[in-house]
């Protein structure tokens, strides 16, 4: 996918080098995978990065630690470990682990689901983020993930904390929880990118 919301047609031709025809598993550490794909990608092992110039026409699925991608993914990223980074873009997203970043460059087409500790949110989730872990943000605030009208911003509700919800124009409202001060107010009109 790409940031246009279109799924990219296949890159690939009989005369292009640099790519693997068909799924391909990994099982190694400090590996960095410098080749298209297309099919999907298994990922097993510590310290491994997926460059930016990879197009993965599948999945991939990642277990182990310090993982990194900047790949363009047509299907969805699955990754479960801990200190995983995604610059890259993808349809959707779930992972599991600690200190996961979505970075200012990954675009995420559609959903995100995490389950874990620190979450990091500096890149674009286009429709829908399930967080069941920590939001955190490294060197920076919370910023508003679409563009709406915030509809609460106050801490009445229990088990929330100091909680900010953001009514959006089709719909759907996005809460983000325990956090340390209020940026906005309710009633206040936020774009994408706002500091909340």
């Amino acid at each position: 996918v790409d940031k246009t919301g279109t799924i990219p047609t296949n890159p690939f031709t009989e005369t292009d080098t640099g790519y693997y025809q068909g799924d391909k598993m990994i099982m190694t550490d400090n590996f960095v995978l410098e080749e298209s794909v297309n099919g999907n990608v298994y990922v097993m092992g510590e310290n491994i990065k997926l460059q930016d110039k990879v197009v993965v026409l599948g999945n991939v699925f990642v277990f182990g630690n310090n993982v990194e991608s900047s790949a363009n993914i047509s299907g969805s990223l699955f990754a479960f470990g801990d200190n995983i980074t995604v610059n890259g873009e993808c349809n959707d997203m779930y992972a599991a682990g600690s200190n996961i970043v979505i970075d200012e460059n990954a675009y995420i087409a559609r959903d995100v689901k995490v389950a874990g500790s620190n979450l990091t949110i500096k890149g674009n989730v286009v429709r829908d983020l399930f967080s069941a872990c920590d939001l955190t943000t490294i060197g920076g605030g919370l910023f508003s993930n679409v563009g709406g009208k915030v509809a609460y911003a106050g801490n009445e509700l229990k088990g929330f904390g100091n909680l900010i919800l953001i009514q959006h124009n089709d719909g759907w409202i996005t809460a983000y929880a325990h956090n340390s001060k209020f940026l906005v107010k309710k009633g206040q009109w936020v774009q994408k990118g706002t500091p909340i």
